[in-house]
């Protein structure tokens, strides 16, 4: 009985410190968000204010909703998902999650009853497991690059009504390197 023996050398493989792993998901079942800050923009007083924009992308589609803001506070962390459920019909943000764990976190008791109360379950990442959120972490950039660079505003309303047909004319137009799969 002829068998084949297989030799590998290992010795000229580099070592490789951080291995990507593509996480593949089904539709409905992961959402990714964070803040991401953009800068200073004008709000409707003509104020120039410190200002951050949500991020909430849907894992499988790759849909994305933007939402300028001008803190990160629990009720405003809350307002934008409500928001971003409306218009699609977890990060360990200290908007969220008060102690990270991954098996036992400590959430923001608001947060965890609007989660209760709408139905879903938040799950924070590994602390500096940027693969956990890779998808939400490159949607920051892309806004950061692609809107808010070199963009001038009015106003408070000239950036959300500039944003709103940036978010439905460009932004969730566009074709993504990896599409789900079964596309």
């Amino acid at each position: 009985m002829g068998g084949r023996v297989l030799l590998y050398n290992f010795a000229n493989i580099r070592k490789r410190e951080n291995i990507f792993v593509r996480i593949h998901t089904l539709p409905g079942e992961e959402a990714q968000v964070d803040f991401g800050y953009v800068g200073l923009t004008p709000d409707n007083n003509g104020k120039r204010r410190k200002t951050w924009v949500f991020n909430m992308r849907l894992s499988y589609s790759r849909l994305d909703y933007y939402e300028k803001v001008y803190d990160q506070r629990v009720e405003t962390f809350i307002q934008c998902h409500i928001n971003a459920f409306k218009y699609f019909k977890t990060d360990n943000l200290k908007a969220a999650i008060l102690q990270a764990n991954f098996y036992e976190p400590i959430y923001q008791q608001m947060y965890k009853n609007f989660a209760l109360h709408y139905g879903f379950k938040p799950q924070p990442c590994r602390v500096y497991s940027l693969n956990d959120k890779g998808k939400v972490e490159s949607g920051i950039k892309y806004v950061k690059n692609n809107f808010f660079g070199g963009r001038k505003f009015k106003d408070g309303d000239d950036v959300d009504k500039q944003f709103r047909n940036w978010l439905d004319n460009t932004c969730n137009q566009r074709v993504h390197g990896t599409p789900p799969k079964g596309f």
